[in-house]
């Protein structure tokens, strides 16, 4: 018997089967056998079938197709149209599966069958019955795309590779693992498995030395620590920014390069020109490293503030809700390191300059030798790296919570030191096979040491300056002056001149309180303590916190109100302001001047 001959034997064995099953019978024989249970033709799920269901969410239906490559179908669009391309290559499965016969009539009687295509609704009704057995399943945190994630163990690294699913060492296909959905996508680099020496990271940190950093021990090893941390982002609990500024012909772009292609280009996001939703539209449910560059300062921030706002967000993991055209919103968790490269960095919240890293470039030495951007040796480098990731996940907690200990002596609250002790936890693990010694640790921590002249503020100091250098349109002697200015000379500040007369103290005093202000003054203890009030609502304060985002609107409070509140001894008061009584925060001159004002 020939090969045609045989297929045909096959199809007519189907053909016999599936004859008995659609006899044509009389109405009330029917009727019969629909109440005995008789259906149609058979629906039970095959195992072999290429198209896995994975679960139904109201009336979105979700498929693995055969390349398993999740898809996300409307229950009326479960059809010929969306079937026949979640086969792919297995085409020849419909009209085995799902045959659809043509009886051959002799006489009367049925002498045989003709395949003369398939049954698209039965395929639809089999794959329908099978994701309702197979339950709900709801595609918001159970969808893990290309990047780093970790098990519900909360110990074991998976590295989604696109083509391969690393379970710490055991690679795994595509598709549904436990509750999660590890869809197929273009193939990234794979972590060398059998790669395991420290030295290899050391080899990577000389060649970050060869840029010239602002400070040249320190800001090496946290780029280190950052491109490890990238790799693996979706699995930390907090995923580092950094941020490398510097002057033109300072390598930023090169270090760019030489960045993405240790990380593997396609394995990182990269632009030069994009908006927060450019950006996370493209993320989507993967937690591949975001690398962004000529983020520059501008007229108009808005626009970078969006993007920092987004990376700031990663940093934590939370999870963001958009709406959309069609009234269905859409949610998803942002889990990537990102990491920016400019001139001049846009100005920056206290939030979010306590999220990040900045590392600052010098001019390079005009005979300073150019790193290595071989190919090559960049896919190799990429590999090694993740192998030795793998290797050592297991220490990463450790090394974590040991540097956030010891910055947490040098000053840094719970983000400086979520921060700083990710990058340094992730360079260690990649340079040494063992713990950093004391000597070690308190090198790193001296270079960090907020104590010593760090000028981060905090958001209520921050609106204390703003305040106290705004401009008020009043002018004396031809000139307009500051807030801080009328404040002294309403509160007969000397600074070791004569000081004010009468006259002019009271006209400080008739101009502040037309703004919202107030200076007034207690005995406390015997000593003339002097108190600056503010409206907690005022046309003039609105005036004077116009572009800063502590400013009021109608009918409610400046935000401003809330900063102050959280100024050192400051309280809530009530107190008259141009014959109008109003509530206010009331806060002591110490509090905004110093201990030494001379008042």
């Amino acid at each position: 018997m020939n090969k045609s001959e045989d297929n045909y034997e096959s199809l007519r064995a189907v053909a016999d089967k599936t004859t008995e099953k659609q006899v044509v019978h009389s109405e009330p024989e029917k009727k019969k056998r629909h109440k005995e249970g008789y259906t149609p033709y058979d629906i039970s799920f095959p195992d072999d079938c290429p198209i896995e269901p994975v679960g139904v969410y109201g009336n979105t239906y979700y498929f693995l197709d055969n390349n398993r490559h999740l898809h996300a179908i409307a229950g009326d669009k479960i059809n010929k149209g969306t079937i026949v391309p979640m086969l792919g290559d297995k085409q020849n499965y419909k009209y085995e599966q799902w045959p659809r016969f043509k009886p051959i009539l002799k006489d009367g009687e049925i002498v045989g069958t003709d395949c003369t295509g398939w049954r698209p609704e039965q395929a639809a009704d089999c794959l329908i019955a099978e994701a309702n057995r197979r339950g709900i399943w709801d595609v918001r945190g159970k969808l893990r795309g290309p990047g780093c994630w970790k098990d519900d163990d909360g110990q074991t690294l998976v590295m989604h590779c696109g083509d391969v699913i690393y379970f710490g060492n055991a690679p795994m296909n595509p598709g549904k693992i436990g509750p999660y959905v590890y869809s197929s996508a273009p193939s990234l680099p794979h972590p060398d498995l059998e790669f395991d020496d420290q030295r290899f990271g050391l080899e990577v940190l000389e060649l970050l030395k060869m840029w010239n950093w602002v400070r040249s021990e320190l800001d090496p090893i946290l780029m280190l620590g950052w491109i490890g941390a990238a790799i693996v982002g979706g699995a930390l609990n907090w995923r580092p920014l950094v941020w490398i500024t510097g002057d033109k012909a300072t390598g930023k772009s090169t270090l760019q390069k030489f960045t993405r292609g240790i990380m593997g280009d396609d394995a990182v996001i990269a632009s030069s020109d994009s908006t927060a939703a450019g950006i996370w539209q493209r993320v989507g449910h993967m937690t591949l490293p975001v690398a962004l560059d000529e983020i520059e300062a501008s007229t108009d921030n808005r626009k970078v503030q969006g993007i920092v706002n987004l990376a700031r967000q990663a940093g934590s993991g939370d999870q963001m809700l958009r709406g959309g055209s069609d009234h269905n919103g859409a949610s998803f968790t942002v889990r990537n390191c990102f990491m920016f490269s400019s001139i001049l960095i846009p100005p920056l919240l206290g939030q979010d300059v306590s999220r990040m890293a900045i590392l600052q470039l010098q001019e390079l030495p005009k005979d300073s030798p150019s790193p290595p951007l071989n190919s090559d040796w960049l896919s190799a480098a990429s590999k090694k790296i993740r192998g030795r990731l793998m290797a050592h996940w297991d220490r990463l907690d450790d090394l974590i919570d040991l540097w956030k200990e010891r910055l947490a002596e040098v000053g840094h609250g719970g983000r400086g030191g979520d921060q700083f002790g990710t990058l340094l936890a992730v360079a260690w693990l990649l340079m040494s096979d063992k713990d950093p010694d004391e000597e070690e640790i308190a090198r790193m921590c001296v270079a960090l040491d907020k104590r010593s002249g760090s000028d981060e503020k905090s958001d209520h100091e921050r609106c204390v300056v703003w305040l106290m250098s705004s401009m008020m349109d009043i002018y004396r002697s031809g000139e307009r002056r500051t807030v801080s200015d009328w404040i002294r000379q309403a509160a007969d500040m000397r600074d070791g001149t004569e000081g004010w007369s009468d006259i002019e103290v009271k006209e400080a005093r008739r101009a502040l309180e037309n703004v919202g202000l107030k200076v007034s003054d207690k005995l406390i203890d015997g000593k003339r303590v002097w108190f600056l009030s503010v409206a907690n609502e005022h046309q003039g304060l609105t005036g004077l916190f116009r572009d800063a985002h502590w400013i009021g609107q109608s009918g409610a409070d400046g935000v401003w109100v809330q900063a102050l509140r959280r100024v050192r001894d400051a309280k809530p008061d009530q107190q008259r302001f141009s014959g109008m009584r109003l509530s206010c925060t009331t806060i002591p001159f110490p509090s905004i001047f110093g201990e030494d004002a001379d008042v």
